[in-house]
């Protein structure tokens, strides 16, 4: 009997979980392929109807312009700080945030969040923090918990959203963007999410996070706000996009008025060659959510 109500609860919440994930094609909702020099994109942003990225790192200290429409590069700033692994972008409206927060092998001690304005080039902040969790720097590539993606703006705060590589889970901080010294980001909550976080985007109480697991597969998770400034205990859904070896290796996805643009960065690996790509997911498109 112990074992029938065992297999009876196993079988219930697998088959909720179940439920909660979709499939959604993403290659259906390619825009276009992006150009070369934007090869290793690895977040968007939407400033007042202008889409930007970035690359990572090894690459220099720019901020591009799409064309929404056909992916082409419409402007590129040079910025005025270094490119030591860029991985996420956020925006208050009027200036933009590049998170200096990558760090898969768990060794940086330098984290950072450049706040650039985008009408004055001179008008610039930096916002240094830690995790408090974290007391071993020892470098371990693609084994840390203390790596990092994903950026919003939201009630005023900075919301970083980490990528576990060891526990497959995200874990929620809260950072001032107002403080020039360092400062510890504030865990709020953590949640299974079962592949690696590489964006975030937040509109109209919705929080969308997109990523891939080590096998490639490719995700898109919304929550619903619970409280301000709170995703996780309330109803959420996921999406299975597709695969990298057609969709490409997703870094990016910011939130539009009827929709979602998501970016891909280009993607080699056992002779696959999949370049670089814009799509756009209509609100739509997700059923409902």
């Amino acid at each position: 009997m112990r074992k029938l109500g065992f297999f009876l609860f196993l079988l219930f919440h697998t088959a909720a979980f179940a439920q909660q994930t979709g499939s959604l094609r993403l290659k259906k909702y390619r825009v276009a392929d992006l150009p070369e020099r934007v090869n290793e994109t690895s977040a968007l942003t939407l400033v007042n109807g202008n889409l930007f990225t970035v690359n990572d790192s090894g690459n220099p200290a720019e901020l591009f312009t799409l064309d929404k429409q056909n992916g082409d590069i419409t402007a590129i700033q040079e910025l005025p700080f270094p490119n030591i692994d860029w991985e996420a972008l956020a925006t208050d409206g009027e200036s933009v945030f590049i998170g200096d927060i990558g760090n898969n092998a768990g060794a940086r001690q330098n984290l950072s969040i450049r706040k650039y304005n985008l009408s004055n080039a001179s008008d610039t902040l930096t916002v240094k923090f830690y995790y408090p969790e974290q007391e071993d720097f020892e470098l371990r590539n693609l084994k840390t918990d203390f790596d990092a993606e994903a950026l919003v703006f939201h009630g005023g705060k900075l919301h970083v959203f980490t990528k576990e590589w060891k526990s497959g889970n995200t874990a929620h901080y809260i950072i001032d963007p107002n403080k020039t010294e360092k400062q510890a980001a504030q865990k709020v909550e953590t949640f299974p999410i079962g592949y690696m976080v590489t964006d975030a985007a937040y509109r109209d109480g919705k929080l969308y996070l997109v990523g891939y697991t080590k096998l490639s597969a490719v995700y898109l998770s919304v929550f619903e706000e619970t409280e301000r400034g709170l995703f996780f205990a309330g109803r959420h859904r996921r999406y299975r996009l597709g695969s990298a070896f057609s969709v490409a290796q997703i870094e990016g996805v910011t939130a539009a008025d009827d929709g979602l643009y998501i970016s891909g960065e280009r993607f080699r690996h056992f002779g696959f060659d999949v370049p670089a790509r814009l799509y756009f997911v209509p609100y739509t498109a997700l059923g409902g959510f």
